[in-house]
């Protein structure tokens, strides 16, 4: 069973990520969270086996985001949804531990993509 977080504004944008990520995996399920500090509390308490960050955030980026998220808790797998170049994308989150870049609007090949790379990790 893994357990899923979604960080995000504009869920719509990611509601077929979701749906994919639950029927793909076992058991699986997903928390949202609706803004920064929201995912940043509720990983102090618990954390999600795999987080999937919006580089939109409203309070601030998704980089400025991941800088939080390490100092509470270094170990989360974490995903961005960024419209960077792949280059682009490296450059600007290398060494932050992110498992993959998805498309702005992750559909499910996304999903598929994200559990083949996590299941790698945590089989």
């Amino acid at each position: 069973m893994y357990r899923f977080a979604i960080v995000t504004g504009q869920p719509d944008r990611f509601v077929m990520l979701a749906g994919a990520l639950t029927e793909c995996a076992a058991e699986a399920t997903v928390k949202w969270y609706h803004s920064a500090a929201a995912a940043l509390e509720a990983v102090a308490e618990a954390a999600p086996d795999l987080m999937v960050v919006d580089e939109n955030l409203a309070e601030t980026g998704a980089l400025s985001f991941l800088r939080r998220l390490m100092a509470i808790n270094a170990m989360i797998h974490t995903a961005v949804a960024s419209s960077l170049t792949p280059d682009r994308f490296h450059e600007t989150y290398e060494g932050f531990g992110v498992l993959m870049q998805l498309p702005p609007e992750p559909d499910r090949s996304s999903a598929q993509d994200l559990l083949v790379r996590l299941q790698a990790l945590m089989p």
